[in-house]
């Protein structure tokens, strides 16, 4: 066992040991071992997860920014064009700040439950309520359905939706 743990991690692979054909013992362990490697290798595909989620939810931002700054700077603009494009420029980096901060507490968090799973209803109601209290004169958000837990963090389904 320990050989091919030393050839499986040496390669990254997927393989498990197996109980079968194992003394009790060995296929106690074996089981154990093949729980511990699968948990190492979610945590690992949540991570490689994360990093692609970062990067893809801050480039549109970034983009806004980089536009903005070379439309601002091609040639002279009046007061109320640079004042539009300011308002752009920091709408995007509250944006990136906003991703960020809810990535951070995500990890900072992150032994409190599964990682990259909320439970979407009682979610969906702090988010309503929340809207509610950011602005009073909108439309009522109504949450209704099942109780269900989706496979991303609370924090991407927020961005998600508010995107909407």
């Amino acid at each position: 066992m320990s050989a091919q743990a030393t050839r499986w991690s040496e390669a990254g692979a997927a393989e498990r040991f197996g109980a079968a054909g194992r003394p009790a013992e060995l296929a106690s362990f074996a089981t154990s071992l093949d729980g511990l490697l699968d948990r190492l290798a979610a945590v690992l595909r949540h991570e490689q997860q994360q990093a692609a989620e970062l990067s893809h939810e801050l480039r549109t931002p970034l983009a806004r920014i980089t536009a903005e700054t070379e439309w601002l700077t091609s040639r002279p603009r009046s007061a109320a064009e640079r004042a539009a494009s300011h308002e752009a420029i920091a709408s995007a980096a509250a944006t990136m700040r906003q991703i960020c901060a809810s990535l951070l507490s995500e990890v900072r968090t992150r032994g409190a439950g599964v990682p990259g799973r909320c439970h979407f209803p009682d979610f969906a109601h702090q988010l309503a309520g929340r809207i509610a209290a950011d602005h009073p004169g909108a439309p009522a958000v109504t949450v209704a359905g099942d109780a269900a837990a989706v496979g991303v963090p609370a924090a991407v389904v927020e961005r998600t939706l508010m995107r909407c």
